[in-house]
């Protein structure tokens, strides 16, 4: 009877241990599929590139990794840092992250400058017109007011450029005025900040007349664009320099 039942015993313990072992295997196929799942692409850094660098398709790969692998703020696609600009230096393999690739006004100045453009600053002392108004990314006319011959009091306005990017408004706040909010449509020409300098994109040839222009101490004026507006007018004859 005795034998039997350590017999009987003895089965239940072999089925427990194969039961047991069944489970142990599931959970780690499970455990080892999840961490397959998991995994996730990253841009890594292929070539090393210096600080101010425009990123190509070719200086950037991905490679799948662990979730838990992933620096914080990792890039996922490349096409979320291609045509951005290194912020730091790169060395190959480091994965792409938050703060080592930005747009270009995060770089330098330069790389705002449109294509074939020249920045050019002018002196506020020699604007008048709506420059307390103007901000960056706006379109500006430029007007000049001249005499018609020497020692004449006669004068001529003639529009010498229209359509022109503004780039940079160095504005300095003086007492008693009410900060600007970075809107030209709201900023009042009685309380905004004086403008210094105001930066242009303009052509070479554009440059050249413009310093032209202010050498003869011409008076220059700003005419503020409606954004929507990007027309060349017509001048007539009448008013432009003989």
């Amino acid at each position: 009877m005795t034998k039997h039942f350590n017999a009987i015993l003895f089965g239940i313990a072999l089925l427990l241990a194969f039961v047991a072992t069944v489970l142990i295997m599931r959970v780690v196929q499970t455990h080892a599929s999840q961490s397959q799942g998991s995994e996730k692409a990253v841009v890594l850094v292929a070539k090393s590139l210096p600080p101010g660098t425009q990123v190509t398709q070719s200086d950037v790969s991905t490679k799948q990794l662990p979730a838990a692998g992933l620096s914080p703020g990792a890039f996922t696609t490349p096409s979320q840092v291609v045509g951005q600009y290194t912020l730091t230096q790169w060395i190959p393999g480091q994965q792409v992250v938050n703060g080592m690739v930005g747009p270009p006004n995060k770089v330098k100045f330069s790389l705002q400058i449109p294509n074939g453009m020249r920045a050019l600053t002018l002196a506020d002392s020699s604007l008048i017109g709506v420059d307390h108004l103007i901000v960056p990314g706006d379109r500006v006319d430029i007007l000049a007011g001249f005499s018609a011959k020497a020692n004449s009091s006669n004068t001529i306005a003639k529009t010498i450029l229209q359509d022109i990017l503004v780039l940079y408004v160095d504005q300095q706040q003086h007492p008693g005025q009410v900060p600007s909010t970075g809107n030209s449509t709201t900023q009042s020409a009685n309380n905004g900040p004086n403008s210094d300098t105001i930066t242009l994109a303009v052509t070479p040839k554009q440059a050249e007349e413009l310093v032209y222009i202010e050498a003869a101490q011409a008076a220059l004026s700003l005419s503020l664009r409606n954004p929507e507006d990007g027309g060349i007018v017509s001048i007539p004859i009448q008013s432009q320099i003989p």
